[in-house]
């Protein structure tokens, strides 16, 4: 449980900088202290195996994504409002987070791809290394890296539009296994589907 929660808490720290405040301003980049007890508990060789045919679809308001049937939703333990989905993998080497704003918090429209690019912004303040804009299969993304107490991992972030909100979604790992993930994570983010 102290590796998933160490896990947990460094996602959690890099997905907050795609989080943005409660008033009209554009998003900012909190940062979420990780404290080094826990991560000092991570096992690092711990890798999984994702089984494709054992899945789960799971709904945070209006949007549902399928994942692996063994995640975890460690939603609860999310220190910001836009942060509404956490689900890893039981070893927390692997997962995904949902990031939620309403665009009522905006002063300006967005299309996803914009939205993708203001967050492609916020998380360069944090990254240790970020990819431009990428593309793979229709899909718009970008990758980067945080490193934290010499645990590296790595994100798959992309970015949705409904009628009421913008959405982030970022799939995480080890940054050494990221190659082995990065079909698995275009997978999950294709499954995306709104009911607004």
């Amino acid at each position: 449980m102290k590796k998933v929660l160490a896990l947990l808490m460094i996602a959690l720290m890099v997905v907050s900088v795609s989080a943005c405040n409660s008033n009209n301003q554009e998003p900012t980049a909190p940062t979420i202290p990780v404290p080094n007890s826990l991560l000092d508990s991570v096992d690092t060789q711990a890798t999984e195996t994702v089984a494709a045919e054992k899945t789960q679809t799971i709904t945070c308001q209006e949007l549902s994504i399928t994942l692996p049937d063994d995640f975890i939703d460690q939603s609860s333990l999310s220190p910001d409002d836009a942060i509404i989905g956490i689900y890893t993998s039981p070893e927390g080497s692997l997962g995904v987070s949902i990031v939620r704003e309403d665009k009522e918090l905006f002063s300006s429209e967005y299309t996803a791809n914009q939205y993708l690019s203001l967050q492609r912004t916020n998380a360069n303040a944090k990254a240790e290394s970020i990819s431009e804009i990428l593309e793979k299969n229709g899909r718009k993304y970008f990758d980067y890296s945080v490193t934290n107490n010499n645990l590296t991992f790595k994100y798959f972030s992309t970015s949705y539009v409904s009628s009421k909100a913008y959405w982030m979604v970022q799939c995480f790992c080890y940054a050494d296994d990221y190659d082995d993930y990065f079909d698995t994570f275009l997978e999950w983010t294709d499954s995306v589907k709104f009911s607004s």
